[in-house]
């Protein structure tokens, strides 16, 4: 029986399971987007020894169903910046992200934050804006891994300033 997705913040038993849906992710990205190489090159990044450190420093939600996970997130609210997510290509379309993207919100309202901004990749900038943030520009993602990813940077305002 399938259940309903699911949040929670995850732990170190997730690291594996949630690497894997990055990479999933990333390799599911059309290359109309960006070269095959670049997509290549950022899934292939190794996971950072201390990956596990930043579900205590900042915001990490994981989205399961049938207690696999399907799609996480990263957030430092403490700067209202949404800095990563990832959805597995199997339940793209299927409302994950948005459910992640929603969470997010809640809890930087929750915080009494103005707004949320983010880079986004050149293949969710579409999603983003359907979900109500507007583009800033085009800027380098400059990966900690030694390249630059283009990326668009966004804004939604939570409350009206």
């Amino acid at each position: 029986m399938m259940m309903e997705p699911t949040l929670r913040k995850p732990t170190v038993d997730d690291v594996d399971a949630m690497w894997r849906v990055r990479k999933a992710a990333i390799l599911s990205v059309s290359d109309s987007f960006y070269p095959i190489e670049t997509i290549r090159h950022w899934a292939n990044v190794s996971r950072p020894d201390d990956f596990t450190n930043a579900f205590d420093t900042i915001d990490t939600i994981l989205c399961e169903c049938n207690s696999e996970p399907i799609g996480w997130g990263f957030a430092n609210l403490d700067v209202s910046h949404i800095a990563a997510m990832f959805v597995s290509p199997n339940w793209h379309r299927r409302g994950i992200g948005s459910l992640i993207t929603k969470r997010f919100e809640e809890m930087a309202t929750d915080r009494d934050l103005e707004n949320l901004e983010l880079s986004s990749t050149l293949n969710a900038v579409a999603f983003y804006e359907h979900r109500g943030f507007e583009s800033l520009g085009k800027i380098p993602y400059n990966h900690p891994n030694g390249f630059d990813l283009p990326s668009v940077r966004m804004r939604k305002w939570l409350r009206k300033t």
